[in-house]
């Protein structure tokens, strides 16, 4: 009776040492996350594990913005070596300088942590930092194959009195424009159709007006138009109230007379609190797309 009892208590040791519990694989996924630099409140393992090679188990890990995520975890020695292996990509600096290269816009991609895990079927947003005054937004996701995949869901640009958000498929331009200071430019990222000129927006602030005048009078506004298409050697075609950033304004479209470079000028004119702009649309008179993404474009200009 006494040798059974004895050989009981030792096939319990045995078993007891041939096992990881939980508390063990938690520490050792702690430290394995740890080292690779990531931020979580917490890590949570079920079941225990044998010690031998291909027994698996998952933990769920609680990142630092309460988010929850499954990390598999499988045995790859009798010793109890484990291997972590997440479900995710991990956004560290060499993969958002490759990711940075790829979008090739310039700058550097930047997340809300140094290191940022990408798990499988989730979004991580981000940002491209740049050294001018254009804000973009990134999305960065990983598919379940490991591939990370990349979006810019939204540009804005700040000067001083106003912000703007950038139309989808318009960026800055790729090479300087000769703006005043204070305005800005940006331009479609490429034609609608082979030989259309590429459309542009410029903004800039309107100094210097020694009469003023109202508009959002329709027959101020026509008269203002007529005059601004003689003064750049442009044709008037129409003249009409939208409404604006600021309330109801004048819209100014003027057609340019050269036959090789065919462009239609939309021209928005915006009067704030701390100042003037005049928001101008440049396009091809083919081009149906582009006066649409410079309606956007208003819609995004916000007064400071």
């Amino acid at each position: 009776m006494k040798t059974a009892r004895i050989a009981g208590l030792l096939a319990a040791v045995t078993l007891l040492g041939c096992k990881l519990d939980v508390l063990e694989i938690e520490t050792k996924v702690r430290a394995e996350l740890t080292s690779r630099g990531w931020e979580f409140q917490d890590v949570t393992c079920a079941t225990p594990l044998k010690k031998r090679i291909g027994e698996k188990t998952s933990c769920t890990v609680k990142d630092r913005d309460g988010d929850s995520y499954a990390v598999p975890v499988e045995v790859t020695a009798s010793s109890g070596e484990l291997r972590v292996a997440p479900d995710m990509r991990v956004l560290d600096q060499k993969t958002l300088g490759g990711l940075s290269k790829e979008i090739g816009e310039g700058g550097s991609v930047v997340c809300p942590r140094p290191v940022t895990p990408v798990p499988t079927g989730k979004t991580v947003h981000c940002e491209l930092s740049r050294d001018d005054d254009f804000e973009t937004e990134v999305e960065v996701s990983a598919a379940a194959n490991g591939t990370l995949h990349w979006q810019v869901t939204d540009v804005s640009v700040k000067r001083k009195g106003f912000s703007m958000r950038v139309p989808p498929d318009w960026r800055r331009p790729s090479k300087p424009v000769d703006v005043p200071k204070g305005g800005v430019s940006i331009t479609q990222l490429k034609r609608v159709k082979a030989g259309y000129s590429l459309a542009s927006l410029v903004v800039v602030p309107v100094v210097g007006e020694t009469a003023p005048w109202n508009a959002s009078d329709l027959a101020s506004c026509q008269s203002v138009a007529r005059t601004v298409a003689t003064q750049a050697g442009a044709k008037y075609r129409d003249a009409k109230i939208v409404d604006g950033p600021a309330g109801p304004t004048c819209k100014m479209m003027v057609l340019g007379t050269d036959s090789s470079t065919p462009l239609e000028s939309e021209m928005t004119y915006v009067k704030g609190t701390t100042g003037t702009w005049m928001i101008t649309c440049n396009h091809d008179p083919r081009d149906e797309v582009a006066p649409k993404s410079c309606d956007q474009a208003l819609l995004g200009f916000k007064l400071e």
